[in-house]
């Protein structure tokens, strides 16, 4: 992920975004957000209840309700003692860049398959 070692903010969208979030939910967003985009697979980010709230810091009787919370602007998925919080928004962006990847890689390809064709066809140029 060394290729973006930052993310865009976009200040107009967290504020339309979580104005149905409590303070403390909106802190433990950001860093959720800042773990999302370090996670292995940008996005989304399977850890134990626990972890999420040394992450967060906050108490372990107060994850549950943050957790609910969060489900406002974050796909949560509990999974016994595991839980899967993912960002729709970086995951479509993502996915976004790598289609632009691929999509690059192919025009690439075409074009050296192309000089190819030439350099074969035409030794002399």
């Amino acid at each position: 992920m060394a290729e973006l070692p930052y993310m865009q903010f976009y200040p107009t969208d967290w504020l339309a975004d979580t104005r149905m979030l409590t303070a403390s939910a909106k802190g433990v967003w950001i860093d959720c957000l800042a773990a999302l985009w370090n996670a292995p697979e940008r996005g989304f980010l399977k850890m134990p209840e626990r972890a999420w709230g040394r992450l967060w810091g906050v108490e372990s009787e107060r994850i549950p309700d943050l957790l609910d919370e969060l489900g406002i602007v974050a796909e949560i998925q509990k999974d016994g003692n595991a839980v899967t919080i993912a960002s729709r928004r970086m995951i479509k962006e993502e996915v976004e860049r790598e289609r632009s990847r691929n999509s690059k890689k192919a025009k690439e390809r075409q074009i050296w398959a192309y000089r190819e064709l030439v350099s074969r066809l035409f030794p002399a140029l």
